[in-house]
């Protein structure tokens, strides 16, 4: 959208936080009741992870990790609530 780069190479939104944040929010819902908390912690942690690393590398901004972050959310939640 911004004309620089790619998602998965520095453009926007950023394809790396959008799938983070897409496999936490599947984590979340896959797991059962007893364990949910725990894991949805945990894949929580890693996502914001993925996230800092391409901030601090230098190949998105934070506004463009964000927004990967949250279309990654989003778009997995609407899917695991619409099935």
């Amino acid at each position: 959208m911004t004309g620089r780069g790619t998602p998965l190479r520095g453009g926007l939104p950023s394809g790396h936080a959008a799938l983070a944040f897409a496999g936490w929010m599947a984590a979340t819902y896959i797991v059962n009741d007893s364990h949910r908390f725990v894991v949805s912690a945990l894949t929580f942690i890693m996502a914001l992870l993925v996230a800092q690393t391409r901030v601090e590398s230098g190949v998105h901004s934070a506004l463009e990790v964000a927004y990967g972050g949250a279309l990654g959310a989003l778009v997995t939640l609407s899917v695991f609530q619409l099935l």
